[in-house]
């Protein structure tokens, strides 16, 4: 069986989403569920993320030979937020819940800066930017990890400030710029 080359899926659903971007929001938007709002709002709280990535430094200080991995794992933050906010002011796309003049859900964040536009996403980016790490340092934290970065990107649909194909391209980045660090850093750990 030939190996599927990811980046290839990847560009063709984001494609794809850009054809369906605005009838699933809308959808979503319409389709809410009260008992679900505060916890996405939760969920989708930059405070929320920059907990688990505090968690996450932790959990790596907590044994010496993973401490070196630390300064990696910010460089690894740090680089998917600036690559995302660069694409952000570039393409300057406006969020959807503005542009479709979707309802809000109460006790979610919508106050955003002029430069904050829709696409792409850096919740995504920054949720699985984190998964290569997880998957290198806590094998059986992956798949929690994995289904946590979809629900935070999927927070963000539903509360309407992203279309999915903001999700997808964010998710994306995220993980290229982890596992180009990541391997950067092996690379030079067996010089």
């Amino acid at each position: 069986m030939k190996k599927i080359n990811y980046l290839w899926v990847i560009f063709a659903l984001t494609l794809a989403s850009f054809f369906y971007d605005k009838k699933l929001i809308t959808l979503i938007s319409y389709s809410r569920v009260s008992l679900l709002d505060s916890f996405m709002a939760w969920i989708s709280n930059p405070l929320t993320t920059i907990l688990l990535f505090a968690i996450i430094t932790l959990l790596l200080f907590r044994e010496k030979r993973k401490r070196d991995w630390i300064l990696p794992l910010w460089l690894i933050i740090l680089s998917t937020w600036v690559s995302i906010g660069i694409i952000k002011f570039i393409v300057g796309r406006i969020r959807p819940f503005e542009a479709l003049t979707l309802p809000l859900v109460k006790g979610a964040s919508y106050s955003f800066s002029a430069w904050n536009a829709s696409f792409p996403s850096m919740h995504a980016a920054g949720a699985f930017a984190m998964i290569p790490v997880i998957n290198k340092f806590f094998p059986r934290l992956k798949w929690f990890w994995i289904i946590l970065s979809v629900v935070m990107a999927m927070s963000r649909l539903y509360l309407g400030v992203h279309y999915l194909s903001d999700i997808i391209v964010g998710a994306t980045i995220g993980v290229l710029i982890s596992k180009g660090i990541i391997t950067s850093k092996e690379k030079r750990l067996k010089k």
